[in-house]
């Protein structure tokens, strides 16, 4: 028969979130302990430290054997250590040690937190000090009746079960825990057996008749129907105390005690774990294990099911004008406005910031007959992107959301692949103005395959070092050298040079900039022919190009000075220039690394000016002592009114704001000679040298 014990199933529903865990978990007054896989401790409230004596931090990190002790009872331990290996429940009491040396009884009910694959995650454990039970049953252990008088004494209901006639003699606990009429005076077990609940009803036999037939302990935990009609959880305990001459068993005594108090306490731990604290949305975690289910039942049952990715357009311009407080409005009110249009047994979550996913689970039996339903249900969200979202203060937004849809089910899938493939087709529909949403096809797949073909070889391409720099000069208005500017190259070996265009966009884009940036730092401060000129000779300033993400990582500022004093570069020389048309999220944090460079003596250079929409805003805070005219102003000169009148502006700003400015792209003695009579204090281009990969022009 099956022997293992029933525990308590997750349902999921709206939880008070993640970010309360640590109040709800100091309002249970049982001890909580929580631990991964390997039972190593990550997490225990106030109620377990009071009852152990060591604190949080002491416990974290430990494993919970080092609460045993020589006077803990091995058999107990090896039952713990096999209901953990197989990730059974375990329900006990076991002698452990607080931190002053003093021993305590422990009543311990552990469960087993699995992922959609049945893997065992992390194990909660519920316990409860027992010593002044355990007291009072230490001192009737000479007592024929100890088991039961012991356990009448903690408070729990005690029964005796007369096997042969049926009848069941219980104590006035048992009474209170069942809700029965204190007048009744006879019970049988089928009184017993009506009490259980349904669902549990076979495992409980079971385990009865295991016990019965082996002479094993009785154990089981259920869900049993008081007699006013509430569920409370019971864990049961009972053992043969009489036998007759032949062996056969005559009676079993026991006990039972309710553990709803802990029952519920496990599950409010695993609410906050499977739900987003601000939306009350299912999050990541939760969908994550749905959509494994999904995708093995798919499988089993050979239907289709599909996933939608979507994306809040222009979330942060909600941010940035009416703050944090009202864009966390706006992404429950919108997780909000998804669920109205979508099916009951659709789900929504949100897996992190404005994104959310939408799962819908075997919507047919055919690639087609997916399609179909969740081109209506993309219908019917689109519909309520009309509708403005009422923020409260008068605040109303019309929020878009860019969506990528993949069908899966017609062969193995993994999770990792589907996700890749929703938000490859949702970063598709944002690309394009005129989508709103696209589906996963071959097309996007062969795109992916070249863009990871591409990722591939820009990755070899820095570790082999095929990124280098060439160098153009930039002269005074004596057409003096007084700089070179470094430019990158990349020197591929099936495609020949690649220019800076063709493949720095790509690599801010895909989460590479920083091996690349580091790799064409590296090639200038390794170039001795820049560096190390003889004494009598110019010393030229270097100005180098760096990403946005490098401008706002303080670490890349400390790395920057580490590689001038390896390769002993004077940081008075070095010049970084970035582009005024990139987006710099954190200004701020720009600022602070700007600032901490600026004080070793590095200059900073505003490129291509003029080009992108914050130039003003650039110039108030950014710490910059140069400005550079993009060369399309430059091109027009003597062409163009309206560029001769951009050019003559950016000159007057600059010089009423005290910062020197750079012309580029100067191809012609005209343009030269135009800037100049305007003030221009430097210039580049192919006028006065073209890039090389030597200095000896």
């Amino acid at each position: 028969m099956d022997t293992h014990l029933a525990h308590p199933t997750f349902t999921p529903k709206r939880g008070v979130g993640r970010r309360v865990l640590d109040q709800a978990l100091r309002t249970i007054t049982q001890g909580v302990i929580v631990t991964d896989s390997d039972q190593i401790i990550l997490s225990v409230n106030s109620a377990f430290t009071e009852i152990t004596g060591y604190s949080e931090a002491e416990c974290i990190g430990r494993n919970c054997r080092f609460l045993q002790g020589p006077e803990s009872d091995p058999k107990t331990i090896d039952r713990i250590r096999e209901a953990c290996m197989v990730g059974a429940s375990f329900s006990g009491e076991i002698l452990n040690y607080r931190k002053d040396g003093t021993i305590f009884w422990n009543d311990l009910l552990i469960s087993a937190l699995k992922d959609a694959k049945g893997k065992t995650t992390n194990f909660i454990g519920v316990t409860r000090d027992i010593s002044e039970r355990k007291q009072i049953e230490q001192a009737l252990l000479e007592s024929e009746q100890r088991l039961i008088l012991a356990i009448h004494a903690g408070g729990v209901g005690i029964w005796d079960w007369n096997i042969l006639t049926g009848e069941v003699k219980h104590n006035q606990r048992w009474m209170e825990l069942l809700g029965e009429d204190p007048e009744q005076t006879y019970f049988s077990v089928e009184d017993f057996k009506n009490r259980i609940h349904p669902e549990d009803l076979s495992v409980v036999l079971d385990s009865l008749n295991v016990s019965l037939a082996t002479g094993k302990e009785y154990q089981a935990q259920y869900k049993m129907v008081r007699g006013d009609g509430r569920v409370v959880w019971m864990v049961d305990k009972g053992a043969i105390v009489e036998r007759s001459e032949s062996g056969e068993p005559l009676r079993m005594a026991g006990a039972i005690k309710d553990i709803s108090e802990q029952v519920a306490a496990q599950e409010k731990i695993q609410e906050l774990i499977f739900f987003d604290s601000l939306t009350n949305l299912p999050n990541r975690r939760y969908i994550q294990d749905r959509i494994h289910r999904t995708i093995s039942e798919s499988a089993r049952n050979k239907t289709y099911s599909g996933l939608i990715f979507l994306d809040l357009d222009n979330f942060k311009n909600v941010n940035d004008a009416y703050g944090h407080n009202v864009g966390d409005v706006l992404l429950k009110v919108f997780g909000t406005r998804i669920q109205k249009t979508i099916r009951p047994k659709d789900i929504v979550a949100r897996i992190g910031g404005d994104e959310y996913l939408i799962l819908f689970e075997e919507i047919g039996t055919t690639v087609a007959d997916a399609k179909k339903i969740l081109e209506e249900a993309i219908e019917r969200i689109l519909e309520g992107f009309t509708e403005h979202h009422d923020l409260g203060d008068g605040v109303y937004v019309q929020a878009k959301a860019s969506m990528g849809i993949v069908i899966f089910g017609d062969q193995d899938s993994q999770f990792d692949d589907i996700l890749k493939y929703a938000d490859l087709a949702m970063y598709a529909a944002k690309s394009d103005p005129h989508l709103s949403h696209r589906f996963f096809d071959i097309d996007l797949m062969e795109e992916f395959n070249q863009k990871s073909n591409y990722l591939s070889r820009l990755k070899n391409a820095c570790a082999s070092k095929q990124i280098f720099a060439v160098y153009q000069p930039v002269v005074d208005c004596n057409q003096e050298v007084v700089a070179y500017e470094a430019l990158a190259r990349w020197s591929d070996p099936e495609f020949g040079i690649v220019m800076p265009d063709d493949f720095i966009p790509f690599a801010e884009k895909n989460g590479l900039i920083i091996e690349v940036g580091n790799v064409i730092i590296e090639n200038i401060f390794s170039n001795q022919n820049l560096w190390n000129s003889p004494e009598n000779d110019q010393q030229f300033d270097v100005m180098i190009n760096i990403s946005a993400h490098q401008l706002m990582n303080l670490g890349f500022a400390k790395q920057f000075i580490a590689s001038c004093g390896q390769f002993h570069i004077p940081m008075n020389r070095i010049h970084l220039e970035i582009t005024e048309s990139i987006n710099i999220g954190n200004v701020d944090a720009a600022i602070e690394v700007m600032l901490f460079l600026n004080k070793q003596g590095v200059k900073f250079a505003l490129d291509d000016f003029g080009t992108g929409f914050s130039s003003l805003t650039y110039l108030q805070k950014l710490p910059i002592q140069y400005l550079k005219i993009d060369k399309s102003f430059v091109a027009g000169l003597g062409v163009s009114a309206d560029d001769e009148a951009i050019a003559n502006n950016i000159l007057i700003l600059a010089r009423g704001l005290g910062i020197k400015v750079i012309a580029e792209g100067v191809e012609t003695q005209s343009q030269f000679e135009w800037l100049l009579s305007k003030g221009c204090d430097y210039f580049q281009g192919w006028y006065f040298g073209e890039p090389v990969d030597s200095l000896k022009f």
